[in-house]
């Protein structure tokens, strides 16, 4: 008995054992349950939560799995590409999507290999609008990839506001350009983009999405300062930043202006524009050296206002003057008056300026000591955009030093004048004397003279006669040009008949034959030079002439502008070309002094020197044998 009392008690034990065990198990699993039922009702709140996220979203999310079957999508996504419930579980790419987005499957398939995350801008087929389209992996929380999240942002009214941004900026005729916070080029103009091209630039530097940081590095040192400029104001430093700079183009150098300012609203970034100012800076290069040629200018200049008080002197003029500019800013130019002129000269003087905008002539003006002296004046009219006078400038010269040259060039003619006549009849006078005592002494040897006497006193006479000649064109070179020209208006015809009747004898006796064509017209030049040239180019003609031949001279005269050309043809001997200048030089023979009735060699040096004193040039043309046409003008009396 004791033995099996002792057995029940083994199993009373193991049996409360294993109901202790029991019941510790079974609290466990309702402890457990207790918690799943948590984690579930947890669990179903989160997916209501994402449920209803996902519906209330308004951009639209499209989960695909990596074989690219779509797992579900957001309300927004069957708006935007017309999916419906019955597409869930089926592959993406065999779906036709409303979607103009040539590249989605190619995009799509790239990132569910692992590529990297894709951005597009694609437009709705059924009504226009716009999609910014994101593709991008899915991950699970291990970070392997399980597929891809399509999402659909429609940006419709942005891009309209952006293309409204951009027709704005397209018309402004600077170059533009908008960067974000890190420099990076997000908008540019047409202009930006015509700048680029016109001077070689580059779409990976000048382009969207190009750093223009980078851009301005690359371009060397000489951007260094622009793109520190660009970064103060990115990060806060500078309210904005101001820079100019020159820029090669392939035609021109130019400058612009470049300008940074800070995009307003605090989202960060910056504007960037580039104006053209060459012409600015090529008128301040205009200026300064307006400036310089003002101040260093050898002329003395003085500018008065429309009210005549001077406004500006250069160094010239005080030099001149003894007038510092201090002591006449502000003053009118009367303190430059000598008293020499009279009122009316001076309100002439000004009423002719303000009439024609220039006057030019000879004043008297006054230096700071008080003493007057000589100067040459022009004095020009300066009008403003008005059209109204703005200012006059006075440019003038001192005078003083040619006043005296010209007086004692004066005095030094006068005595030349008189020891030209005195050495001219004293010199005569001997020459007539010897030809004529030459002359006695051979009619009073008479038959004793013999051939070789004979020949030595012919010799001796025709040296002294040819001095004698020789002196009397001397005398007329000197006369030419001798006192002021005496100008008067007369017609060609009538010069032109009184040296052919001066050359009656020669005319006559050569038989020449004068032809004349033109004589109608009326010049205004001194009568005496113009008989003079005709005259010495007739003789000539006549004498030039080879004896086989009847002499025919052609004068004819023509208009020119404001002269009027006079030309004598002969059908002379000729000249070669090699003699043109030579022949215009005083005492220069083409032939021995036996041939063609010899000469001294000068006349047509007075021809030359008469023409120039009319105001008019003489040349030659000829042909050996054929004859010559010298050409000379004079000036054309102006019309009644």
């Amino acid at each position: 008995m004791p033995s099996l009392a002792k057995g029940k008690s083994s199993r009373e034990e193991l049996a409360e054992n294993l109901n202790e065990e029991l019941r510790s198990a079974n609290e466990q699993l309702q402890n457990l349950n207790e918690e799943l039922t948590v984690k579930v009702e947890e669990l179903t709140r989160l997916n209501d939560d994402l449920d209803n996220l996902i519906a209330a979203t308004d951009i639209g999310t499209l989960f695909l799995d990596l074989s690219g079957r779509i797992r579900r999508f957001t309300p927004a996504v069957a708006r935007s590409i017309a999916l419906t419930e019955a597409d869930i579980g089926r592959r993406v790419f065999d779906l036709k999507l409303c979607l103009d987005y040539p590249t989605f499957d190619d995009d799509l398939y790239a990132v569910l290999a692992g590529g990297l995350p894709v951005e597009q801008e694609a437009s709705i087929a059924a009504d226009g609008r716009v999609m910014m389209v994101r593709i991008h992996p899915y991950r699970r929380a291990d970070r392997a990839l399980a597929g891809a999240v399509v999402t659909f942002v429609d940006v419709t009214r942005l891009t309209a506001a952006e293309r409204r941004l951009q027709v704005y900026i397209n018309s402004l005729p600077h170059q533009v350009a908008v960067v974000d916070h890190a420099g990076i080029i997000r908008l540019t103009n047409a202009a930006w983009k015509r700048f680029a091209a016109d001077n070689g630039g580059r779409p990976d530097r000048t382009g969207t999405g190009v750093d223009y940081l980078d851009s301005c590095v690359a371009a060397g040192a000489s951007a260094a300062a622009a793109a520190d400029g660009l970064r103060a104001v990115l990060r806060g430093e500078r309210e904005s930043f101001t820079c100019e700079y020159p820029c090669h183009s392939p035609t021109e150098f130019r400058w612009f202006l470049m300008n940074v300012a800070p995009v307003e609203g605090g989202i960060g970034g910056a504007v960037i524009s580039h104006i053209n100012i060459t012409d600015r800076k090529r008128g301040e290069e205009d200026l300064r050296l307006a400036a310089s040629v003002f101040e260093n200018s050898g002329e003395s200049i003085v500018i008065a206002d429309e009210a005549e008080r001077i406004v500006s002197v250069n160094r010239a003029f005080s030099e001149l003057t003894g007038f510092a500019a201090a002591e006449v800013i502000g003053r009118s130019p009367r303190v430059l008056l000598s008293g020499r002129h009279d009122g009316g000269f001076y309100r002439d003087l000004i009423e002719s300026t303000r009439d024609t905008g220039l006057w030019r002539g000879e004043v008297w003006c006054r230096r700071k000591g008080g003493k007057s002296f000589p100067v040459w004046m022009t004095i020009s009219l300066v009008r403003g955009e008005d059209g109204r006078m703005s200012h006059l400038v006075g440019v003038f010269s001192d005078l003083s030093g040619r006043k005296a040259a010209e007086q004692r060039l004066l005095e030094s003619n006068a005595e030349l004048e008189q020891f030209a006549y005195v050495a001219s009849h004293d010199l005569r006078e001997p020459l007539r004397m010897v030809a004529s005592y030459l002359g006695m002494i051979e009619r009073k040897l008479g038959p004793a003279v013999t051939p070789d006497l004979k020949e030595y006193l012919g010799y001796a006479v025709d040296g002294a006669r040819r001095m004698d000649a020789l002196i009397l064109d001397l005398l007329e070179y000197s006369r030419v040009g001798r006192g002021a020209p005496h100008t008067r208006r007369f017609a060609l015809a009538e010069v032109i008949a009184r040296a052919s009747g001066n050359l009656k004898v020669a005319i006559e006796e050569s038989g020449a034959e004068l032809f004349v064509a033109g004589g109608d017209l009326i010049a205004e030049a001194d009568g005496e030079d113009c008989l003079r040239v005709l005259q010495n180019l007739i003789a000539n003609a006549i004498k030039y002439c080879p004896p086989d031949r009847q002499p025919g001279i052609s004068i004819s005269c023509r208009s020119e502008g404001e002269m009027i050309a006079v030309s004598v043809a002969d059908n002379g001997i000729g000249i070669p070309d090699s003699q043109f200048d030579r022949i215009f030089r005083m005492f220069q023979r083409l032939h021995g002094r036996q041939e063609y009735g010899g000469g001294t060699g000068i006349g047509l040096a007075i021809c030359k020197k008469s023409v120039e004193r009319m105001g008019g040039t003489l040349r030659v043309a000829s042909t050996v044998g054929m004859g010559s046409t010298f050409t000379f003008t004079l000036p054309a009396a102006a019309a009644v």
